[in-house]
Order: structure tokens, then C-alpha cells, then sequence
């Protein structure tokens, strides 16, 4: 019996219902570690603020405003 091939093509833009507005697949996860990593190093290692970092890491990433 043969196996079924699997299509292994990534996720294209999507496009929101009713709008112009093309919304990006979400960053992977390791690409937000990565970044997470740069800002703890470039915050000189802090203990502590790995969640702080991770998710100022998403927001860069996926293009979200920034918190104040």
C-alpha cells in the first residue's frame, strides 16, 4: 500500500473578511526565543524578566504597539 503524501507548503498571508489588511502568519516560537535572548543580553542578563522579555519579543515581532 502506498503512503499518503502530506503538502508541505507554508502558510500564506491572509487577508481579514471585508477589510485591505493583511495580517501576517504569527512569529514562531523560535524566533521569539531568539529575541527574548538578544533583549535579556542586551539588558545586561537580569534574573527574573524571562516573561517581560518574551513578550516584548512577540509584540516586536508580530508588529504589535508597544506597552507605555
Amino acid at each position: 500500500m502506498a503512503k499518503a503524501q502530506r503538502s508541505q507548503t507554508r502558510a500564506a498571508p491572509k487577508r481579514d473578511a471585508g477589510t485591505s489588511v493583511t495580517v501576517a502568519p504569527a512569529a514562531g516560537t523560535d524566533r521569539i526565543a531568539q529575541r527574548a535572548y538578544e533583549i535579556w543580553k542586551e539588558s545586561g542578563c537580569p534574573d527574573g524578566h524571562d516573561q517581560e522579555h518574551w513578550f516584548q519579543a512577540e509584540r516586536e515581532l508580530r508588529g504589535a504597539p508597544a506597552r507605555r
